[in-house]
């Protein structure tokens, strides 16, 4: 019985920082859940172009997949030190 409640605790717990629970999760219609992206974590292309043509464009911001988050612990980690979870309406 030990054994069973400590199973489930562990998958409880390892279930609680899911990224699809996580208030940053960005997933559209089409596409799969494996390729979702986090809103957290931006990258911003600071185009420098302009110094070399003269046409200045705006700085864009892409996010990263949620896979490449979860794996380098400088962003969120294996452990989800990111994770916020999502607001649940009242």
């Amino acid at each position: 019985m030990k054994i069973i409640l400590l199973f489930c605790v562990t998958i409880v717990s390892a279930l609680d920082k899911l990224c699809m629970n996580c208030k940053h999760f960005k997933r559209d219609i089409f596409t799969p859940s494996r390729f979702a992206k986090c809103k957290k974590f931006l990258t911003i292309d600071d185009n420098v172009n302009h110094l070399i043509d003269g046409k200045k464009t705006e700085k864009q911001e892409n996010m990263h997949y949620c896979s490449t988050a979860r794996k380098f612990d400088i962003l969120c980690g294996g452990e989800g030190t990111g994770y916020e979870p999502k607001r649940v309406p009242k």
